[in-house]
């Protein structure tokens, strides 16, 4: 667990953006998740109670569900109806509809779908949205590019970043997906019209490691929840605050993960259980969530069945509870919960035990201790370590737990939030965004372009030409001009262009010599050759650099992905990220950029070496770390003759450059990391597993792709029997599985159930199925399959994801191994023979040892 080093801020709240006067506003929530599609969680909570809530205040609200038609329960179709009987639409996001490359196809093609849609609706006055996971990532660079949504407010909801999350558990970052989607969570941050936190804890944390908070526009809100839209049975006995509750039950409130400290718990059961403290009962309440790494990688539920095994007493595990599910069953007889999350932003558990009056004890972690008054916080808050826990677990067992009382008043809170959109609609949502500079005039374009080679010469001149929009083109060329190109260059009639011959000179000193001669107020460097600009890029680009004048512009592009020169593949930038450009070489597009001269001046030189490719990277990332952001035009204005290995490659000299200002920076030993590349750390660069599909199959053929380090394989180590055990037969695209156990197996397919079986399998056997793929892929995109087994209360699950990307390429993924074709039938045959399970170690009791923390809490066991 991190101990923090920075002093938590203060930031204000919503209170002085407040009305009465009725209005109406058009409101959209873009989020990954709400409550119905995700079972719970506290982003799904949150946007749950607040479309339910500005709804029956009158507004017009729409959902725009960013997962799609990825849902856990039922079907996305039964959540449009769902939500309609509220006043409110429901709009699953709909695919990008075009093959995409970038640095993170994954994401960017969900971030880039839905600034298309957004761009299509008619206008919303305010968009709710997440920083988790980057939504609104590209829309919210439109509107700060000066290009759409000019009227429209954004309001950013911080909640749960990634860097967040790995910082606090102290865990590496082992997703690139997740690293690049990092970046985008801190510039919704950044670049929203408003950011309004759960906790100043997060918020502080996000100064603190550099993020730039909008100034003046960030505050801190106790997120919105309804109570009385929480149908919650409660059969306890009326109780007030302050009253002492005596339990022998346990229940672990949260999902099922280490961040929400699910070890901790268990060891702290497992210290309760040899010091023989008397417990009735433990229940684990929360869907499952990560492995935990301090334990093997093991997954959640098997770990606490591990443990379990050895305890004197019931245990239950619920997953599949939604919210008032949830916290009916805590109401349903006297239990104390227990939340020893690592890290909190305003955690939803704790929020809910407090005013549902169930007894609790957390970990004093983030915004957790902002939730609980003052006086509380010896009672129901410890440190995030094991003693300390089973200590105080042990103390509300035997002594009884009181009632904490919360921090705030929630029926304020949830009136200051509907009396902030009020003040919106009286005041107009103008009054509450950062102006955005218009263009005052056609401000004349320089292009400068370095051709190394003659055919790129002979390029340059023809898109030069085709170039619409551009006052003066450059062209310097590293080669001789023949005297055909000289000939053919005195016959044109169009002024704009002059070529300067520069025999042999790199591009970084073509482009500090334009920088000086160049007449116009916008500039254009261009190092890559095959490059053409559509006509709509002069326009958007004097809007952006009148929009964001201190800062760089690139733009999407389409490119060939076979490298014959058709354009049929969409390639989206990510932008100014040093470390995804270091890691893929995708985040920085083609080495293009664009500016005001003025920002040119103050950046400085281009570095002068002589090297084919990575001049241009190195400035950007040499701008990103002088504060300097590099946006990217949304829309596909460039068209690229060459394909993605051209755009990515990052070998050699290139890569050097790409993260020269973060090796200037550093000192020895971080340096060392950053020059240290072993082949096994890169990561390939999402390159779009369309290119992969159509280098792989004959035409006509059906081609199943998949993540090579996920696939079984019988020479390695076999999975454990008592996980479910996954196979594939590409020819037939069926999936296979087979698993030890004899109960109830159930079957989804995007949340809805396909198959349910009250008696599958056999004590002590393996039972095989199949699930044919096809016929569940007719009609959607993208399948999440889950295979649920069920025996006496505990669950097991395999989830399993198919997408189809583009018409007869597949693939196929999972978290557990997948063995392909006869490897599956030799697998099975090595875990299903005569060995017997291995009996699980019996609990081996800790040397008894002074305790070293909760000094109050030990003292007063002592005077028992």
């Amino acid at each position: 667990m991190q101990r923090d080093d920075f002093a938590v801020q203060s930031f204000p709240s919503l209170a002085a953006f407040q009305s009465d006067a009725p209005g109406k506003l058009r409101v959209l929530i873009a989020t990954e998740e709400i409550v119905g599609p995700v079972r719970n969680g506290g982003i799904a909570s949150t946007y749950y109670h607040l479309a339910r809530g500005l709804a029956a205040e009158g507004h017009d609200v729409t959902v725009c569900y960013l997962k799609g038609r990825e849902v856990e329960n039922e079907t996305a179709e039964h959540w449009v109806g769902f939500y309609t009987q509220y006043g409110i639409r429901f709009v699953p996001l709909p695919d990008l509809g075009e093959p995409l490359a970038g640095a993170s196809a994954k994401w960017q093609a969900r971030w880039l779908s839905f600034y298309r849609w957004l761009r299509a609706e008619p206008r919303f006055d305010v968009v709710h949205s997440s920083e988790w996971r980057g939504g609104a990532f590209y829309a919210l660079q439109a509107k700060r590019l000066g290009l759409a949504f000019q009227d429209t407010l954004f309001v950013t909801k911080t909640s749960s970043p990634y860097i967040w999350n790995r910082h606090y558990q102290m865990q590496p970052i082992d997703n690139v997906d997740l690293l690049i989607a990092s970046f985008a969570e801190q510039k919704c941050v950044e670049w929203a019209d408003m950011v309004v936190g759960g906790s100043a804890h997060l918020l502080s944390f996000m100064g603190h490691i550099g993020y730039t908070l909008p100034e003046g526009r960030t505050y801190v809100q106790p997120n919105i929840v309804d109570f009385a839209e929480v149908q919650v049975e409660d059969r306890r006995p009326k109780r007030a605050i302050g009253d002492v509750v005596k339990a022998r039950e346990l229940v672990f409130f949260g999902r099922l993960e280490p961040r929400k400290g699910l070890d901790l718990f268990v060891h702290a059961v497992n210290m309760l259980v040899a010091q023989g403290v008397s417990i009735e009962r433990v229940t684990f309440l929360g869907k499952p969530g990560e492995p935990l790494a301090s334990e093997g990688d093991v997954q959640p539920l098997d770990f606490i069945q591990e443990h379990a095994a050895r305890w004197p007493f019931p245990v239950d595990i619920v997953t599949d509870l939604n919210q008032p599910e949830a916290l009916s069953l805590m109401c349903s007889r006297d239990m104390i919960a227990a939340m020893p999350s690592l890290i909190e932003n305003s955690t939803m558990a704790v929020y809910e035990a407090l005013v549902h009056h169930i007894p609790f004890v957390a970990t004093a972690v983030g915004g957790t201790p902002e939730l609980i008054a003052p006086a509380d916080h010896d009672a129901t808050l410890v440190p995030p370590d094991t003693e300390a826990l089973a200590l105080r677990l042990r103390l509300a067992l035997i002594d009884g737990q009181p009632l904490a009382r919360p921090a705030f008043d929630n029926d304020d809170n949830l009136a200051q939030w509907y009396g902030f959109h009020r003040y919106l609609a009286a005041e107009g949502v103008a009054a509450l965004m950062p102006p955005v500079d218009a263009p005052k005039e056609a401000e004349a374009i320089s292009l400068v372009v370095h051709a190394p080679t003659r055919d790129a010469l002979d390029e340059a001149v023809a898109e030069a030409l085709d170039a619409e929009g551009i006052d003066e083109i450059l062209i310097y060329t590293a080669a001789t001009v023949s005297k055909d190109q000289r000939k053919a260059h005195d016959r044109l009639a169009d002024d704009r262009i002059e070529i300067i011959e520069a025999i042999g000179t790199g591009a970084g000193a073509c482009f500090n010599h334009g920088l000086q001669a160049a007449k116009g107020a916008i500039l254009i460097f261009q190092a890559a050759a095959g490059l053409s600009l559509d006509a709509g890029f002069a326009a958007a680009l004097r809007d952006a650099s009148a929009a964001r004048p201190a800062d760089l512009v690139t733009a999407a592009f389409r490119f060939s992905s076979n490298a014959d020169g058709r354009l049929d593949a969409l390639f989206a930038p990510l932008g100014g990220d040093p470390a995804t450009q270091a890691l893929t070489g995708a985040a920085h597009g083609l080495e293009i950029i664009a500016g005001r001269k003025a920002v040119f001046d103050r950046l400085g030189d281009f570095e002068a070496y002589r090297t084919p490719r990575g001049i241009v990277h190195e400035y950007t990332a040499r701008a990103e770390a002088a504060g300097r952001d590099l946006f990217v035009l949304p829309e596909p204005l460039l068209r690229y003759s060459g394909d993605y290995e051209t755009v990515t490659a990052i070998t050699g000299t290139a890569a050097y450059l790409a993260q020269k200002p973060l090796l200037d920076a550093a000192r020895l030993p971080v340096r060392k990391l950053l020059l240290h590349k072993p082949e096994a750390v890169r990561a390939p660069g999402n390159a779009g597993r369309i290119i992969l599909g159509q280098a792989h199959r004959e035409e006509g053929e059906t081609a199943w792709l998949t993540n090579g380090a996920k696939i079984g394989r019988t020479a390695d180590a076999l999975p454990n029997r008592h996980h479910i055990l996954l196979g594939f037969d590409a020819d037939a695209a069926r999936l296979d599985f087979a698993a030890l156990h004899e109960g109830a197996l159930t079957i989804r397919a995007n949340g809805a159930e396909i198959r349910r079986d009250p008696d599958f399998g056999a004590r002590g056997e393996f039972t095989a199925s199949a699930i044919d793929l096809l016929p569940l892929l007719e009609n959607t995109d993208r399948l999440r399959l889950r295979i649920e087994l069920v025996r006496t209360g505990k669950q097991r699950f395999a989830s399993i994801l198919a997408q189809r990307i583009e018409p007869d390429i597949y693939m196929l993924s999972a978290r557990s191994p997948i063995f392909w074709e006869e490897d599956f039938a030799e697998a099975l045959a090595l875990l299903g023979g005569e060995r017997a399970a291995s009996p699980l170690p019996s609990l081996r009791r800790m040397p008894a040892r002074a305790p070293s923390l909760a000094t109050k809490l030990r003292a007063r066991l002592n005077d028992r």
